[in-house]
């Protein structure tokens, strides 16, 4: 997820490793994390819950890394992931501040975007706020 705000975040003019909140870890882009933030609960939150809620995921659909203790998809869950993930960010709504049809993917550009003319512009900075 946060590969590609990275690069929306540096296309803006952005070291994207040097973030407000999350501070700097060696490979960590933290000012992407803290853009995502703003995302948990309308996009990571409700793609849990939607996994937890309908049952998506059975624990055959896991295996355990015997390297590390991790556990970690198998690849025909790790596709179902994408799916879901995919509809959910894709997921069309009115935007609660431009009041036009938009996408979470969509919205967080408008954040990079926010962030970029708050800092330019002297701009106040308004946090993305999407009432479920």
């Amino acid at each position: 997820m946060c590969r590609k705000k990275k690069t929306l975040l540096d296309g803006l003019g952005f070291d994207p490793y040097l973030g407000y909140f999350h501070g700097v870890d060696y490979g960590r882009a933290s000012l992407a994390a803290d853009l995502m933030e703003e995302f948990r609960a309308p996009l990571a939150d409700r793609l849990v819950l939607n996994f937890v809620n309908n049952r998506i995921f059975k624990p055959d659909d896991f295996y355990a890394n015997p390297q590390d203790n991790s556990v970690v998809f198998k690849q025909a869950a790790l596709k179902r992931y994408f799916a879901e993930y995919e509809t959910m960010i894709n997921h069309v709504f009115i935007h609660p501040d431009t009041g036009q049809n938009t996408t979470l993917r969509k919205s967080i550009r408008i954040q990079a975007e926010n962030l970029a003319s708050t800092i330019q512009d002297n701009r106040p900075y308004t946090q993305f706020m999407l009432k479920v």
